[in-house]
């Protein structure tokens, strides 16, 4: 059995690692949106509850930024990133 160049399987990999860096990297962006927009309607979710009395602009603030974080995950899921198709397509 023949020895394995070490030196050609660590390149291969760099080349490999660099093209998923690049994929992912650009998701990064929304999917780092989506979780600041579910941290923040948690946060609003969590004053909206403890609050003993509860009036129409809280209500508003609160289902404004539940649709931020719907409106975030869309998005992620529309995300072509140039390849013609997206994810909710590829989901059915």
């Amino acid at each position: 059995m023949e020895e394995v160049d070490l030196e050609i399987v660590a390149q291969i990999c760099t080349v490999v690692f660099a093209i998923l860096t690049l994929y992912f990297g650009t998701q990064y962006s929304q999917a780092r949106s989506l979780l600041r927009e579910l941290g923040e309607a948690i946060s609003e979710t969590e004053v909206y509850l403890s609050s003993p009395v509860i009036d129409q602009e809280m209500l508003r603030d609160c289902l404004k930024e539940w649709r931020d974080v719907i409106d975030s995950a869309r998005a992620l899921m529309r995300w072509e990133g140039g390849r013609g198709g997206n994810i909710l397509k590829m989901l059915r």
